[in-house]
């Protein structure tokens, strides 16, 4: 019986080591252990002698965690939304988790206390994102990048090394324990994001900073680097994805909304049908405040807001989690996510508490004429 195991192990194993690639040099290769889910990479390495010779990388994956985010937003002073999470790493979890990546947010979305670096006419030469991002204690620590075509930010817990003598795979949010206090403050609404863990490894040569080959110029390389890209468990969250303009405009702000809650059906965050139905009164509301009718865009939204408050029980608590709790997720089919649920109410209030402010203001400045 142990013969014939390990002759099916091994079938399994010539299967998944086919490169399937075409350039791979001979002998080069990339093989996946069905058992740990890890991978084996067998390259070409070019010496100065110009002779070549064999090299193997190992790569531990980083996805034996079972992480569970929580998401909390709120309304901040000047108009801002503070955004928190909570991550929670699952008792099955074989691996802390030690990074925690919001990858892809728009390029143009703000986050507040950040530091500049300005050059000539105040131009914005690089952005430093430290001072703007809250972690849950000195052993963490946040920072962000844009890259030309996004706004990249994310948590690592302090400590990581890149040498296998000195980094301790036992840093981070340990199964069966959670973590607060990851967070930020931005102008911007939130939407239904995909956030990246990853759980605490060791340095591997998928890395292209690495010893490994250069996923630039090999062929091997970036099929090494596409792996270790793709390791990760991704979770949704709430993140600032509706640009709110310096000018307020409710119309162009309730159209950011419809673009972004049109992505839900093919998430499956929103069943078709009720997602037709948001649809449909979010482009009457957006219609309304553009003819200047802010009654009628009260209406509409309001009765955007009586639909999800019938889906999901505390839909308006700002400070409630993403889950229903597990009797009621049995007994009710629900036609939308609860975080998703949860964030669009969040951002209708937003648009009817900023048209009464404006109203408001409009009255004050009538009187005082």
């Amino acid at each position: 019986m142990k013969i014939l195991l390990n002759c099916i192990i091994a079938i399994l194993l010539a299967l998944v080591a086919r490169p399937g690639v075409a350039g791979l040099l001979p002998g080069e290769g990339i093989v996946r252990d069905p058992v740990t889910g890890n991978y084996t990479a067998t390259y070409v390495e070019e010496g100065e002698d110009g002779k070549d010779w064999i090299e193997k990388a190992d790569f531990e994956t980083a996805t034996k965690i079972d992480p569970t985010v929580r998401s909390k937003f709120r309304h901040a002073e000047g108009w801002n939304t503070g955004y928190a999470y909570t991550i929670n790493n699952g008792n099955a979890a074989k691996q802390a988790i030690n990074n925690f990546d919001l990858d892809g947010l728009p390029i143009n979305v703000v986050l507040l206390n950040t530091t500049p670096l300005l050059g000539s006419g105040k131009v914005v030469l690089e952005e430093f994102f430290d001072s703007a991002m809250t972690s849950p204690s000195e052993k963490w620590s946040g920072s962000g990048a844009r890259n030309g075509q996004a706004l990249n930010i994310g948590w690592l817990c302090r400590g990581w090394d890149h040498t296998t003598k000195s980094h301790n795979t036992a840093s981070g949010i340990q199964p069966g324990e959670s973590a607060s206090g990851f967070g930020f403050t931005s102008p911007d609404l939130p939407g239904v994001f995909v956030a990246k863990l990853t759980g605490n490894t060791r340095y591997h040569h998928f890395s292209f900073s690495g010893p490994g080959p250069n996923p630039y110029r090999s062929d091997i390389g970036k099929e090494m680097a596409k792996i270790a890209n793709n390791d990760f468990i991704p979770r949704d969250v709430a993140a600032p994805l509706i640009i709110v303009p310096d000018v307020f405009n409710a119309a162009i702000v309730l159209d950011r909304i419809r673009a972004h809650v049109a992505t839900w059906a093919g998430r499956q965050l929103v069943n078709p049908a009720f997602a037709a139905q948001l649809d449909r009164y979010l482009v009457a509301a957006a219609e309304a405040y553009r003819l200047n009718n802010p009654k009628a865009g009260k209406e509409h939204l309001e009765t955007l807001r009586r639909m999800l408050a019938k889906e999901h029980h505390n839909v308006d608590h700002d400070d409630e989690d993403d889950d229903d709790g597990e009797e009621r997720k049995h007994a009710t089919r629900f036609s939308i996510d609860r975080l998703a649920a949860r964030v669009l109410d969040f951002d209708l209030r937003y648009v009817l508490k900023r048209m009464e402010h404006e109203h408001k203001e409009g009255e004050r400045e009538k009187e005082r004429n």
